[in-house]
Protein backbone atom coordinates (compact mmCIF):
# COMPACT_ATOMS: atom_id res chain seq x y z
CA UNK A 1 0.00 0.00 0.00
CA UNK A 2 1.10 3.37 -0.86
CA UNK A 3 0.36 6.19 1.67
CA UNK A 4 0.73 10.05 0.75
CA UNK A 5 -0.15 13.21 2.19
CA UNK A 6 -0.38 17.03 0.43
CA UNK A 7 -2.39 20.20 1.30
CA UNK A 8 -4.94 21.33 -0.70
CA UNK A 9 -7.96 23.75 -1.30
CA UNK A 10 -11.65 23.45 -2.82
CA UNK A 11 -12.00 26.98 -4.21
CA UNK A 12 -15.20 28.61 -3.94
CA UNK A 13 -15.34 29.02 -7.55
CA UNK A 14 -15.10 25.44 -7.65
CA UNK A 15 -17.93 24.75 -5.31
CA UNK A 16 -20.40 26.95 -7.65
CA UNK A 17 -19.18 25.27 -10.51
CA UNK A 18 -20.32 22.15 -8.92
CA UNK A 19 -23.53 23.24 -7.27
CA UNK A 20 -24.64 24.71 -10.76
CA UNK A 21 -23.90 21.37 -12.93
CA UNK A 22 -25.58 19.87 -10.46
CA UNK A 23 -28.97 22.18 -10.61
CA UNK A 24 -28.28 21.47 -14.63
CA UNK A 25 -28.89 18.23 -14.65
CA UNK A 26 -31.09 17.81 -12.33
CA UNK A 27 -33.56 20.39 -13.21
CA UNK A 28 -34.13 21.37 -9.30
CA UNK A 29 -32.47 23.85 -6.93
CA UNK A 30 -28.79 24.32 -6.66
CA UNK A 31 -27.37 23.07 -3.05
CA UNK A 32 -27.96 25.20 -0.53
CA UNK A 33 -24.75 24.38 1.03
CA UNK A 34 -21.13 23.29 -0.05
CA UNK A 35 -22.29 19.93 -2.01
CA UNK A 36 -21.87 16.74 -0.80
CA UNK A 37 -19.91 15.61 -3.49
CA UNK A 38 -17.45 18.41 -3.08
CA UNK A 39 -14.44 15.74 -2.08
CA UNK A 40 -14.44 14.55 -5.55
CA UNK A 41 -13.15 17.79 -6.51
CA UNK A 42 -9.63 16.70 -4.61
CA UNK A 43 -10.10 13.21 -4.87
CA UNK A 44 -9.59 13.15 -8.59
CA UNK A 45 -6.05 15.03 -8.52
CA UNK A 46 -3.58 12.06 -8.58
CA UNK A 47 -0.36 13.06 -9.42
CA UNK A 48 0.89 12.29 -13.20
CA UNK A 49 2.70 9.43 -12.01
CA UNK A 50 -0.24 7.67 -10.79
CA UNK A 51 -2.74 8.57 -13.29
CA UNK A 52 -0.26 7.28 -16.26
CA UNK A 53 -0.34 3.98 -14.29
CA UNK A 54 -3.90 3.69 -13.58
CA UNK A 55 -4.92 3.61 -17.71
CA UNK A 56 -1.57 2.25 -18.58
CA UNK A 57 -3.58 -1.18 -18.52
CA UNK A 58 -2.45 -2.29 -21.36
CA UNK A 59 -3.78 -2.83 -25.54
CA UNK A 60 -7.46 -4.59 -25.38
CA UNK A 61 -8.30 -3.27 -21.70
CA UNK A 62 -9.74 -0.79 -20.00
CA UNK A 63 -10.29 0.81 -16.61
CA UNK A 64 -13.74 1.05 -15.01
CA UNK A 65 -14.97 2.25 -12.08
CA UNK A 66 -16.59 -0.78 -9.61
CA UNK A 67 -17.32 1.16 -6.75
CA UNK A 68 -17.60 4.57 -5.40
CA UNK A 69 -18.15 6.11 -1.62
CA UNK A 70 -17.88 8.96 0.21
CA UNK A 71 -18.46 9.26 4.08
CA UNK A 72 -18.71 11.89 6.46
CA UNK A 73 -21.23 14.50 7.52
CA UNK A 74 -18.93 17.76 7.34
CA UNK A 75 -18.62 19.60 4.52
CA UNK A 76 -15.30 20.95 2.52
CA UNK A 77 -14.76 24.71 3.47
CA UNK A 78 -14.46 26.71 0.44
CA UNK A 79 -10.49 28.50 0.33
CA UNK A 80 -9.61 26.87 3.36
CA UNK A 81 -6.70 24.22 3.74
CA UNK A 82 -7.27 20.40 3.54
CA UNK A 83 -5.45 17.92 4.01
CA UNK A 84 -5.37 15.17 1.87
CA UNK A 85 -4.41 12.00 2.78
CA UNK A 86 -4.61 9.07 0.26
CA UNK A 87 -3.73 5.33 0.50
CA UNK A 88 -3.23 3.28 -2.65
CA UNK A 89 -3.97 0.01 -2.76
CA UNK A 90 -2.33 -1.75 -6.38
CA UNK A 91 -4.18 -5.07 -7.52
CA UNK A 92 -2.53 -8.23 -6.32
CA UNK A 93 -3.16 -9.42 -9.73
CA UNK A 94 -4.98 -8.45 -13.01
CA UNK A 95 -8.07 -10.35 -11.81
CA UNK A 96 -8.28 -7.56 -8.43
CA UNK A 97 -9.01 -4.36 -8.46
CA UNK A 98 -7.32 -0.80 -7.94
CA UNK A 99 -8.26 0.48 -4.75
CA UNK A 100 -7.93 4.01 -3.80
CA UNK A 101 -9.09 5.53 -0.39
CA UNK A 102 -8.82 9.43 0.42
CA UNK A 103 -9.20 10.95 3.66
CA UNK A 104 -9.66 14.77 3.69
CA UNK A 105 -9.01 16.19 7.07
CA UNK A 106 -9.03 19.80 8.30
CA UNK A 107 -6.11 22.38 10.03
CA UNK A 108 -7.11 20.69 13.38
CA UNK A 109 -7.00 17.62 12.08
CA UNK A 110 -10.51 16.23 12.54
CA UNK A 111 -12.37 14.00 9.54
CA UNK A 112 -14.34 16.06 7.09
CA UNK A 113 -15.08 12.93 4.76
CA UNK A 114 -13.07 9.48 3.56
CA UNK A 115 -14.01 9.01 -0.21
CA UNK A 116 -13.26 5.34 -1.59
CA UNK A 117 -13.12 3.52 -5.10
CA UNK A 118 -12.79 0.76 -6.81
CA UNK A 119 -10.88 0.49 -10.17
CA UNK A 120 -10.60 -2.97 -12.27
CA UNK A 121 -9.18 -3.32 -16.26
CA UNK A 122 -11.31 -4.96 -17.87
CA UNK A 123 -11.61 -6.98 -21.39
CA UNK A 124 -12.74 -4.25 -24.08
CA UNK A 125 -15.11 -6.16 -25.18
CA UNK A 126 -16.73 -6.75 -21.82
CA UNK A 127 -17.22 -3.29 -21.25
CA UNK A 128 -19.41 -2.89 -24.56
CA UNK A 129 -21.54 -5.72 -23.58
CA UNK A 130 -21.85 -5.13 -19.68
CA UNK A 131 -25.71 -4.01 -19.97
CA UNK A 132 -26.61 -3.99 -15.83
CA UNK A 133 -29.54 -5.96 -14.08
CA UNK A 134 -33.24 -5.78 -16.05
CA UNK A 135 -34.79 -2.58 -14.05
CA UNK A 136 -37.95 -3.86 -11.88
CA UNK A 137 -40.66 -1.25 -11.02
CA UNK A 138 -41.20 -1.46 -6.82
CA UNK A 139 -44.80 0.39 -6.38
CA UNK A 140 -43.40 2.46 -3.52
CA UNK A 141 -40.42 3.41 -4.87
CA UNK A 142 -40.42 7.33 -5.78
CA UNK A 143 -38.87 8.07 -8.87
CA UNK A 144 -36.85 11.16 -10.95
CA UNK A 145 -35.46 11.52 -13.83
CA UNK A 146 -32.22 13.81 -14.63
CA UNK A 147 -32.06 15.80 -17.78
CA UNK A 148 -30.48 14.22 -20.73
CA UNK A 149 -26.43 13.89 -19.40
CA UNK A 150 -25.27 15.91 -22.73
CA UNK A 151 -21.82 16.17 -23.91
CA UNK A 152 -21.36 19.35 -22.05
CA UNK A 153 -22.66 18.77 -19.25
CA UNK A 154 -19.95 15.89 -19.25
CA UNK A 155 -16.93 17.59 -20.39
CA UNK A 156 -18.23 20.79 -17.59
CA UNK A 157 -17.62 17.18 -15.38
CA UNK A 158 -13.95 16.55 -16.70
CA UNK A 159 -12.54 19.99 -16.38
CA UNK A 160 -13.95 20.48 -13.01
CA UNK A 161 -12.62 17.61 -11.24
CA UNK A 162 -9.43 16.79 -13.31
CA UNK A 163 -10.61 13.38 -15.01
CA UNK A 164 -8.25 12.42 -17.49
CA UNK A 165 -10.33 9.51 -18.81
CA UNK A 166 -11.09 9.50 -22.99
CA UNK A 167 -14.02 7.13 -22.49
CA UNK A 168 -16.09 10.14 -21.57
CA UNK A 169 -15.06 12.51 -24.17
CA UNK A 170 -13.02 11.01 -26.85
CA UNK A 171 -15.78 9.24 -29.09
CA UNK A 172 -12.74 7.38 -30.92
CA UNK A 173 -11.32 6.41 -27.92
CA UNK A 174 -15.12 5.23 -27.05
CA UNK A 175 -15.71 3.27 -30.34
CA UNK A 176 -12.07 1.35 -30.21
CA UNK A 177 -13.60 0.00 -27.37
CA UNK A 178 -16.80 -1.14 -29.15
CA UNK A 179 -19.03 1.17 -27.68
CA UNK A 180 -21.43 3.09 -29.36
CA UNK A 181 -19.83 6.71 -28.03
CA UNK A 182 -18.19 8.43 -25.03
CA UNK A 183 -20.26 7.15 -21.52
CA UNK A 184 -20.93 9.38 -18.29
CA UNK A 185 -18.03 9.22 -15.85
CA UNK A 186 -19.62 7.46 -12.68
CA UNK A 187 -19.01 9.95 -10.26
CA UNK A 188 -20.88 12.17 -11.80
CA UNK A 189 -23.43 9.80 -10.96
CA UNK A 190 -22.62 10.24 -7.85
CA UNK A 191 -22.60 13.88 -7.73
CA UNK A 192 -26.03 14.29 -8.50
CA UNK A 193 -27.85 12.13 -5.95
CA UNK A 194 -27.90 15.52 -3.65
CA UNK A 195 -29.85 16.82 -6.37
CA UNK A 196 -32.56 14.62 -6.52
CA UNK A 197 -32.76 12.98 -2.97
CA UNK A 198 -32.44 15.37 -0.92
CA UNK A 199 -35.84 17.25 -1.81
CA UNK A 200 -37.44 13.48 -1.71
CA UNK A 201 -36.15 12.55 1.61
CA UNK A 202 -35.47 15.87 3.49
CA UNK A 203 -32.31 15.97 5.83
CA UNK A 204 -29.00 16.25 4.48
CA UNK A 205 -26.43 13.43 2.81
CA UNK A 206 -23.84 12.04 4.97
CA UNK A 207 -23.56 8.31 3.93
CA UNK A 208 -23.27 7.45 -0.16
CA UNK A 209 -21.91 4.02 -1.41
CA UNK A 210 -22.46 3.17 -5.13
CA UNK A 211 -21.93 0.25 -7.42
CA UNK A 212 -21.84 0.69 -11.13
CA UNK A 213 -23.03 -2.28 -13.19
CA UNK A 214 -23.24 -0.82 -17.06
CA UNK A 215 -21.65 2.14 -18.48
CA UNK A 216 -24.54 4.68 -19.89
CA UNK A 217 -24.25 6.79 -22.54
CA UNK A 218 -23.48 10.33 -23.24
CA UNK A 219 -26.84 11.84 -23.83
CA UNK A 220 -29.21 9.53 -22.15
CA UNK A 221 -31.27 10.90 -19.46
CA UNK A 222 -30.86 8.70 -16.13
CA UNK A 223 -34.44 7.69 -14.07
CA UNK A 224 -33.43 7.51 -10.30
CA UNK A 225 -35.86 5.14 -8.40
CA UNK A 226 -35.76 5.98 -4.83
CA UNK A 227 -36.42 3.54 -1.95
CA UNK A 228 -36.63 4.32 1.55
CA UNK A 229 -35.18 1.80 3.80
CA UNK A 230 -35.67 0.88 7.28
CA UNK A 231 -32.96 2.77 9.23
CA UNK A 232 -30.15 1.33 10.87
CA UNK A 233 -28.56 3.66 12.69
CA UNK A 234 -30.06 6.55 14.72
CA UNK A 235 -33.43 7.84 15.11
CA UNK A 236 -32.98 11.04 12.80
CA UNK A 237 -31.16 9.00 10.15
CA UNK A 238 -33.38 7.99 6.76
CA UNK A 239 -31.66 5.09 4.78
CA UNK A 240 -32.54 4.49 0.92
CA UNK A 241 -31.53 2.45 -2.03
CA UNK A 242 -31.28 4.32 -5.44
CA UNK A 243 -31.35 2.52 -8.78
CA UNK A 244 -29.88 4.79 -11.69
CA UNK A 245 -32.20 3.11 -14.76
CA UNK A 246 -30.93 3.87 -18.32
CA UNK A 247 -33.72 2.31 -20.48
CA UNK A 248 -34.78 -0.48 -19.04
CA UNK A 249 -31.43 -1.38 -17.22
CA UNK A 250 -29.64 -0.32 -14.05
CA UNK A 251 -26.91 1.33 -14.63
CA UNK A 252 -25.53 1.78 -10.93
CA UNK A 253 -26.81 0.94 -7.14
CA UNK A 254 -26.38 3.48 -4.48
CA UNK A 255 -26.98 3.26 -0.93
CA UNK A 256 -27.16 6.34 1.26
CA UNK A 257 -27.94 7.72 4.63
CA UNK A 258 -29.75 11.33 5.22
CA UNK A 259 -29.88 13.07 8.85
Amino acid sequence: METARREAAVTAAEVEALARLIEDATGRPAPAEVPFASPLLLFSRLDAARRDALFGVGPGRTLVQEQLSIEGGRRIVPDAATTVESRVHEPASPATPWRIEVGLLDAAGGTIAEVRTAMRAVASESLAAAQGPAAGRAAEGVRRTTRPLSRDLVERWVRLVGDDNPIHVDAAHAAALGLPGPVVPGALLVALVEGVVEPALGGRLIRLNARFTAPVPVGVAIEVEIRERPASGAAARRDARLLFVAGERVAAVADLSVA
